[in-house]
């Protein structure tokens, strides 16, 4: 799910209608499970991609190693010939400067980002009680009671 499908949910969902407090109540649960099950699916793809980057980095090390053969070069979709020589040391940056490392490096961090706003829904999601609770108390106070 997109960053701003998530955010456009939120827009939607974060409105209390004031006159109808009772079914906001009652609705909190099943937002809850809502952006839960949005929560447990980005970490899930969070996972596939953290393994998908330790792979590649794998493979990286082993082709600047020179210890991967002609078909699992092909399979990798790397160069048979590499065009210079990469020392030992500079083998880590070699690697992290690699276009698709960076490319799900990125990704990486873009599902940091929602996983973290979708745990501050959550958050809000469980405090809704109180907001609701206490505008019940402010309509009480407003009416003399």
């Amino acid at each position: 799910m997109m960053l701003e499908d998530i955010e456009k949910e939120w827009a939607k969902d974060v409105v209390l209608d004031p006159l109808r407090l009772d079914r906001e109540s009652l609705n909190i649960p099943k937002l809850h499970s809502k952006y839960w099950n949005i929560l447990v699916n980005e970490k899930l793809v969070m996972l596939k991609l953290k393994n998908k980057l330790e792979n590649r980095e794998y493979i990286l090390e082993q082709f600047f190693n020179k210890t991967l053969t002609t078909e699992e070069l092909q399979e990798h979709k790397l160069p048979i010939v590499q065009d210079k020589k990469v020392m030992k040391t500079d083998i880590p940056k070699a690697i992290a400067n690699t276009p698709d490392i960076i490319d799900t490096k990125t990704k990486i961090g873009v599902q940091h980002v929602k996983i973290d706003f979708i745990d501050s829904i959550l958050k809000q999601v469980q405090n809704r009680n109180w907001v609701i609770r206490d505008a019940i108390e402010w309509r009480k106070f407003e009416n003399g009671a």
